[in-house]
C-alpha cells in the first residue's frame, strides 16, 4: 500500500482523481483546486495543480483539511486542501518506518508469462521535541523542532500489451474480421476477395 498522504485524500467525500492522477474536489476541475502547507501555497505555476514533491512526509502531518465550496477569500481556488504540519512537544519523541514491496510477494499480471520485477522501499524517520541548549536556553513550552525525512527507492518493470497486425492485415487482407464481405463506399458492391 501507499504511504502517500495524497492517496488518503480520495477517502474524503467529494474528492476524486482523474485518469492523470489529478485531484478534483466537489466536481470542480483540478485547476480550480488550491493547496497549501502551513498557509503557504503549494500550487504549481505550470500545472495549476498541487506540486506533489512539496507534499510533506506522511508522519509529519497533523491535519489535512478539505474545503469543498463557498470558501472565504483566504483561499484562492473553488476548493482547497490545507495541510498542517506537526510541531514538536515538550517531550522528545520520534519514530521510523519502512514500507517494502518486492517481486516475491507480487501477483503475476495475467498478460505476462513472469512476474515483473518490483523492488520498492519507502522509508522515513522523524523526531520532535523542545529546542534546548544546556545552560543557555530552554525551549520548554516555547520553541520546538520536528524534522522528518522520507525517501522512495523504486525499481520496477511494467507489462506492456500491444497488438501487432498479422501478415494478412499488413497486406490489406481483412478476411479474418466480421462481416465477411466489405462493401465499396458509394456503390455498395463488395470488394473482390474481401
Amino acid at each position: 500500500g501507499s504511504t502517500s498522504p495524497m492517496s488518503t485524500l480520495t477517502a474524503q467525500p467529494g474528492v476524486q482523481t482523474d485518469s492523470g492522477g489529478n485531484i478534483s474536489v466537489a466536481g470542480a476541475k483540478p485547476a480550480m483546486l488550491s493547496m497549501s502547507i502551513d498557509g503557504i501555497s503549494s500550487t504549481g505555476p505550470r500545472s495549476s495543480g498541487p506540486i506533489t514533491e512539496l507534499f510533506p512526509s506522511f508522519y509529519s502531518i497533523a491535519e489535512i483539511r478539505v474545503s469543498e465550496t463557498n470558501n472565504s477569500a483566504e483561499f484562492v481556488g473553488v476548493s482547497d486542501v490545507t495541510t498542517i504540519s506537526k510541531s514538536g512537544t515538550n517531550r522528545l519523541h520520534g519514530g521510523a518506518f519502512e514500507n517494502p514491496q518486492n517481486t516475491a510477494i507480487t501477483a503475476r499480471n495475467p498478460f505476462s508469462a513472469t512476474v515483473p520485477r518490483l523492488n520498492m522501499n519507502d522509508y522515513s524517520f522523524y523526531a520532535g521535541g523542545p529546542v534546548s541548549v544546556p545552560k543557555l536556553y530552554s525551549g520548554r513550552d516555547r520553541t520546538f523542532f520536528f524534522p522528518s525525512y522520507e525517501a522512495l527507492d523504486l525499481k520496477k518493470e511494467s507489462v506492456l500489451v500491444e497488438s501487432v497486425p498479422s501478415l494478412g492485415l499488413r497486406t490489406g487482407d481483412l478476411s479474418s474480421y466480421l462481416p465477411k464481405t466489405f462493401n465499396q463506399p458509394g456503390t455498395g458492391a463488395p470488394y473482390a476477395g474481401d
